[in-house]
Protein backbone atom coordinates (compact mmCIF):
# COMPACT_ATOMS: atom_id res chain seq x y z
CA UNK A 1 0.00 0.00 0.00
CA UNK A 2 2.60 2.52 0.71
CA UNK A 3 4.56 1.84 -2.33
CA UNK A 4 1.54 2.05 -4.35
CA UNK A 5 0.94 5.61 -2.68
CA UNK A 6 4.71 6.40 -3.06
CA UNK A 7 4.33 5.72 -6.97
CA UNK A 8 1.10 8.06 -7.13
CA UNK A 9 3.45 10.32 -5.10
CA UNK A 10 6.33 10.61 -8.06
CA UNK A 11 3.58 11.04 -10.94
CA UNK A 12 1.84 13.62 -9.37
CA UNK A 13 5.37 15.28 -8.81
CA UNK A 14 5.80 14.83 -12.74
CA UNK A 15 2.55 16.04 -13.72
CA UNK A 16 2.96 19.14 -12.22
CA UNK A 17 6.24 19.57 -13.58
CA UNK A 18 4.71 18.72 -16.59
CA UNK A 19 1.84 21.16 -15.81
CA UNK A 20 4.82 24.15 -15.22
CA UNK A 21 6.49 23.33 -18.46
CA UNK A 22 3.57 23.81 -20.57
CA UNK A 23 2.87 27.31 -18.57
CA UNK A 24 6.13 28.57 -19.34
CA UNK A 25 5.68 27.03 -22.96
CA UNK A 26 2.64 28.49 -23.42
CA UNK A 27 1.45 31.51 -21.99
CA UNK A 28 4.73 32.81 -20.31
CA UNK A 29 6.64 32.25 -23.65
CA UNK A 30 3.88 34.61 -25.22
CA UNK A 31 3.72 36.96 -22.96
CA UNK A 32 8.38 37.18 -22.67
CA UNK A 33 8.36 37.29 -26.73
CA UNK A 34 5.64 40.38 -26.32
CA UNK A 35 7.84 41.83 -23.83
CA UNK A 36 10.97 41.42 -26.00
CA UNK A 37 8.90 43.23 -29.07
CA UNK A 38 8.22 45.98 -27.20
CA UNK A 39 11.38 46.58 -25.62
CA UNK A 40 13.24 45.67 -28.94
CA UNK A 41 12.92 49.30 -30.59
CA UNK A 42 14.95 50.50 -27.53
CA UNK A 43 17.89 48.65 -27.66
CA UNK A 44 18.02 47.78 -31.23
CA UNK A 45 20.33 50.29 -33.36
CA UNK A 46 18.40 52.56 -35.58
CA UNK A 47 19.44 51.45 -39.66
CA UNK A 48 20.10 53.80 -42.55
CA UNK A 49 16.50 54.30 -43.44
CA UNK A 50 15.83 54.63 -40.14
CA UNK A 51 13.02 52.25 -39.40
CA UNK A 52 15.00 49.23 -38.81
CA UNK A 53 14.69 49.52 -34.99
CA UNK A 54 11.06 49.28 -35.91
CA UNK A 55 10.85 46.27 -38.35
CA UNK A 56 13.20 44.13 -36.85
CA UNK A 57 11.39 43.44 -33.68
CA UNK A 58 7.59 42.69 -35.61
CA UNK A 59 9.97 40.12 -38.12
CA UNK A 60 11.76 38.32 -35.09
CA UNK A 61 8.80 37.60 -33.43
CA UNK A 62 7.94 34.87 -34.29
CA UNK A 63 11.42 33.29 -33.71
CA UNK A 64 11.46 34.65 -30.37
CA UNK A 65 8.39 32.80 -29.36
CA UNK A 66 9.37 29.62 -31.63
CA UNK A 67 13.31 29.74 -28.99
CA UNK A 68 11.27 29.91 -25.74
CA UNK A 69 8.75 27.72 -26.34
CA UNK A 70 11.24 25.25 -27.48
CA UNK A 71 13.67 26.01 -25.09
CA UNK A 72 10.38 25.27 -22.22
CA UNK A 73 9.68 21.74 -23.81
CA UNK A 74 13.42 20.44 -24.65
CA UNK A 75 15.36 21.96 -22.00
CA UNK A 76 15.59 19.09 -19.02
CA UNK A 77 16.02 21.70 -16.34
CA UNK A 78 12.91 23.30 -15.08
CA UNK A 79 14.80 25.50 -13.08
CA UNK A 80 16.71 26.86 -16.08
CA UNK A 81 13.63 27.72 -17.84
CA UNK A 82 11.60 29.64 -15.52
CA UNK A 83 15.00 31.87 -14.55
CA UNK A 84 15.63 32.33 -18.41
CA UNK A 85 12.09 33.20 -18.94
CA UNK A 86 11.77 35.25 -15.68
CA UNK A 87 15.54 37.30 -16.49
CA UNK A 88 13.76 38.31 -20.36
CA UNK A 89 10.98 38.74 -19.22
CA UNK A 90 12.14 41.30 -16.26
CA UNK A 91 14.98 42.82 -18.34
CA UNK A 92 12.78 44.04 -21.00
CA UNK A 93 9.55 44.84 -18.64
CA UNK A 94 12.83 46.93 -16.67
CA UNK A 95 13.53 48.60 -20.32
CA UNK A 96 9.88 49.27 -21.11
CA UNK A 97 9.27 50.95 -17.66
CA UNK A 98 12.32 53.40 -17.80
CA UNK A 99 11.81 54.73 -21.02
CA UNK A 100 8.06 55.49 -20.40
CA UNK A 101 8.49 56.85 -16.49
CA UNK A 102 10.53 59.74 -17.21
CA UNK A 103 9.75 62.93 -16.42
CA UNK A 104 6.97 64.42 -18.89
CA UNK A 105 8.54 66.94 -21.21
CA UNK A 106 7.30 70.62 -20.61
Amino acid sequence: MAAAQAGGGASLASWGRACLRAVFAGPIALIVSILILLAMPLWFPVGIGGIDHLVMPVVTFPLTWAVLFFHACLDRRLLRVVLVSLILGAVNFALIVEKFSGAPAS
